[in-house]
C-alpha cells in the first residue's frame, strides 16, 4: 500500500472455547492526506458482518481491533482472508462514509491478509469446536 502501512505483518490470534478470536493491528497513515480505511472479511460472501471503518489524519496511526466469529459449529480447516481498503481524501474526493469506497473506486488501495486455521484438535465430534491457534498476516505460499 502506498498510503498506509499495517503492522504487525503477522498477527497471532488464539481461539477460545467458542472459537472467537480478537487482536489488534496498527494502521499507519504514511501520506500527507487524511485517509479513510475499511477492514472487511473477504470470505463474508453475503456481507453479513459490519466492516470496520474509520479515518486517520495525515502522518499518524490508529489501532484497530480485528475480530473473527465463525459460523456456529462450523469446522474451520481452510484459509480465510480479510482485506484492508484505504483511500486518500484528497484531489476532490469527498468523505461520504462507506460509499466513498464505491464512488472513488479507482483511488482505493487494497491489501489482503490471511487468517490461517491449522488442522484443529476437536473437543468432540458433535459440536466440532476446534482448538487451534489462528495466524493473521501477509499471504504466503502453502
Amino acid at each position: 500500500m502506498k498510503s498506509a502501512r499495517v503492522s504487525p505483518e503477522v498477527l497471532l490470534m488464539t481461539a477460545g472455547p467458542t472459537f472467537q478470536s480478537e487482536n489488534s493491528i496498527t494502521i499507519a497513515n504514511t501520506s500527507q492526506d487524511e485517509i479513510k480505511f475499511k477492514v472487511r472479511f473477504s470470505n463474508d460472501k453475503d456481507f453479513s458482518s459490519v466492516p470496520i471503518i474509520g479515518n486517520i489524519p495525515a502522518n499518524s496511526k490508529q489501532s484497530v481491533k480485528v475480530n473473527y466469529n465463525p459460523i456456529e459449529n462450523q469446522q474451520v480447516t481452510d484459509t480465510c482472508k480479510f482485506q484492508i481498503h484505504v483511500i486518500r481524501l484528497s484531489g476532490g474526493i469527498v468523505d461520504n462514509g462507506p460509499s466513498t469506497f464505491s464512488e472513488a473506486a479507482k483511488s482505493v488501495e487494497k491489501e489482503t491478509f490471511s487468517i490461517v486455521f491449522p488442522i484443529p484438535e476437536m473437543d468432540d465430534d458433535f459440536f466440532r469446536t476446534p482448538k487451534a491457534s489462528i495466524e493473521v498476516g501477509v499471504p504466503r505460499d502453502i
